[in-house]
């Protein structure tokens, strides 16, 4: 088979001339297009032998594409002041400088702006482009915008709507949606109050510029601020005198027969339906403390402790040590999750693995033994308000675990306080990590990565690690109930390999 080939670039003309196959006429492979200058070209491939088998009067059957030839890359971001456009070498990823770049709108061709790179290969665009869409097409929604780069030699370009590279979702970064360019904020003395109270406001706004913050344009000069209820929708609506800095201040004082719940606070000119929201505060029934409290476990790491001793305090706020008090001690040993920063991919800890069949609670988990029940301890406090206790007849610790202690004390304003400490345990003073090579492996061809390190993360070298394998089975088993019901009953069997 023959292949005629038609290729160009807009500087210049098609040319046509045919590419033999080395395979033959029968046999399949793939032929290279020589396309041996930079730029874009158009290639169609005419072909009389599938015209003759495709085509019911016969004649030659045409295929025809594009492919960009170069060695550039260009890339664009877009901004709501300026833009910017820099263009790269695909070789060493250098930067081009003196390049033509060329910005148009890829529908109808409409030139936007024009301009060239500078010494560092970049092209700022001082001019508002239209805001191009990620997903835009020239039969919906918004044109994408084309952003070309020409120099002697070599033609590039890209699309606005080529966005399934490196975007900045990937690493959670913030992208900026919408398109209000002010920035409306209240700074209140503080957001918790009560009714009948008075909170001091102070009301701050500025405009998005590509330099930073701005000084706001077209500040109305009758603005209101309007305070919401959430949930009744009751609001109150205040006169606002705004600077030509952009800064207001007001005070509103809350009724004593306001609704309790979250109020929000909405800045905008008088009668204006469009408004902004600047910030939120709350009304509550709440008493002050008196008394402050702590609980505090010991400084070092609990390595397989028996016993963990704890300290007990209460002082007064305005001074003092609240003697001889009563107070209530619960602790609790509870499961906790290990990871270290710099081993993101490995496991560390978990449960014992033991061979045998367990019961499993309709899923993937073994049935649980049970809520995990707290114990209660009165205790006294000294005459100094303080108290050390020892809490014993602790489990063995076979695996990361926490020691939760919570202390309930009698508030003086008439209100049962409480607070709490945790305390990490620890099985050893190694943790062991392992991770595999990736999620599915083969049986004859298991590759896994060990790490020790100590419980502060740091490496620990010349450590002998012995691995175990095991294997594990579910098995589900139907039975019939009374009344022709079905259920089924789970279970988890495990074999040491």
């Amino acid at each position: 088979m023959v292949s005629t080939i038609v290729s160009g670039t807009p500087a210049s003309p098609a040319r046509a001339f045919v590419i033999p196959k080395p395979g033959g006429p029968r046999a399949f492979e793939v032929v290279g297009i020589p396309l041996r200058t930079n730029g874009f070209h158009l290639v169609e491939i005419a072909s009389p032998i599938l015209g003759r088998a495709l085509l019911s009067k016969g004649g030659t059957r045409y295929v025809a594409t594009g492919a960009l030839v170069t060695g550039m890359a260009v890339h664009f971001q877009w901004g709501k002041g300026r833009s910017l456009a820099w263009v790269t070498r695909l070789a060493d990823a250098g930067t081009v400088a003196g390049a033509q770049v060329a910005i148009t709108d890829s529908c109808d061709g409409t030139l936007l702006w024009r301009g060239r790179t500078d010494a560092s290969g970049r092209a700022v665009v001082p001019d508002t482009l239209p805001e191009p869409s990620g997903y835009g097409s020239c039969r919906y929604g918004t044109h994408p915008l084309m952003i070309s780069a020409r120099t002697a030699d070599d033609y590039s370009f890209t699309l606005t709507t080529w966005n399934n590279g490196i975007q900045p979702g990937d690493f959670q970064l913030p992208t900026g949606y919408g398109s209000d360019t002010g920035i409306w904020h209240t700074v209140f003395d503080r957001t918790l109050l009560k009714g009948g109270e008075t909170v001091h406001m102070k009301h701050i706004v500025r405009a998005r510029t590509d330099a930073g913050f701005g000084w706001p344009k077209d500040l109305p000069a009758d603005a209101t601020l309007v305070v919401t209820h959430l949930g009744s929708d009751q609001s109150y609506e205040l006169p606002l005198r705004m600077g030509s800095d952009g800064i207001g201040v007001s005070d509103w004082t809350v009724p004593k027969a306001a609704a309790l719940g979250e109020y929000n606070v909405t800045i905008g000119a008088k009668g204006a339906t469009e408004r902004h929201q600047s910030g939120s505060f709350k009304v509550e029934e709440f008493r002050l403390p008196t008394i402050r409290a702590s609980v505090r476990g010991p400084t070092t790491k609990q390595v397989a402790p028996s016993t963990v001793p704890l300290d007990l305090s209460l002082t007064y706020l305005s001074g003092g040590a609240v003697a001889r008090a009563p107070v209530k001690l619960r602790t609790q040993v509870e499961p906790r999750e290990v990871s270290v920063a710099d081993y993101p991919t490995f496991t560390f800890g978990g449960e014992s693995v033991v061979a045998g069949i367990v019961p499993l609670d309709g899923g993937e988990e073994a049935a649980s033994p049970g809520p995990l029940r707290a114990s209660v301890q009165p205790v006294t406090l000294a005459a100094n308000g303080g108290a050390r206790v020892v809490v014993g007849k602790l489990a063995a610790v076979t695996q990361p675990s926490r020691l939760v202690a919570e202390m309930d004390y009698d508030d003086a304003n008439g209100e049962v306080a409480t607070v709490s400490a945790k305390i990490d345990l620890d099985p050893a003073s190694l943790r062991v990590g392992i991770a595999s090579d990736g999620w599915l492996m083969k049986a004859d061809d298991l590759r896994l990565k060990l790490v020790v390190v100590d419980l502060d993360g740091r490496p620990v070298r010349g450590t002998r690690v012995t691995v175990g394998l095991f294997s594990r089975e579910t098995y589900s088993y139907r039975k019939r109930l009374v009344g022709g019901f079905y259920a089924y009953d789970n279970s988890r069997e495990t074999k040491q390999l």
